[in-house]
């Protein structure tokens, strides 16, 4: 489990959030740099219903209130946790050449704003999957 300090194989940690990655990837596919995402990302995020979706193979087991996300080697925002989804499919015009993307039988993670952004430059590697963590700021 990731936590302020360390990473932690205590057992007796129980999560308050996960951290997810969006790979390189993830900006390559949509035509956008970091930087366009961020202004999209935070701009869309500010709207008062917006719900992001964020695509897992896996989904967690425990409850959690915070989604944390990880791209260009850093912990760049914390989310409000929504709720978690199984098996369906969705699709989305996010790309920043307006083209359709469709997900079949998918799992979601699906979080909602205030966004907040961490107090100091916070490193961290990406990786597949999520990973378990304390409320990290």
């Amino acid at each position: 489990m990731i936590t302020p300090r360390e990473y932690s194989k205590d057992p007796s940690l129980m999560p308050d959030g996960i951290v997810l990655t969006l790979p390189e990837m993830f900006f390559e596919d949509r035509k956008m740099t970091i930087d366009q995402f961020k202004k999209k990302f935070e701009r869309y995020m500010h709207q008062e219903d917006a719900i992001w979706n964020f695509r897992l193979t896996n989904l967690p087991k425990h409850d959690i209130a915070y989604v944390y996300l990880v791209f260009d080697k850093q912990i760049q925002y914390r989310c409000q946790f929504v709720m978690y989804e199984r098996n369906k499919a969705k699709t989305f015009s996010d790309a920043s050449d307006g083209q359709m993307r469709y997900f079949p039988s998918s799992n979601w993670v699906l979080f909602t704003g205030p966004i907040i952004k961490p107090p100091y430059e916070w490193l961290q590697k990406g990786f597949q999957g999520f990973r378990y963590c304390t409320k990290l700021f």
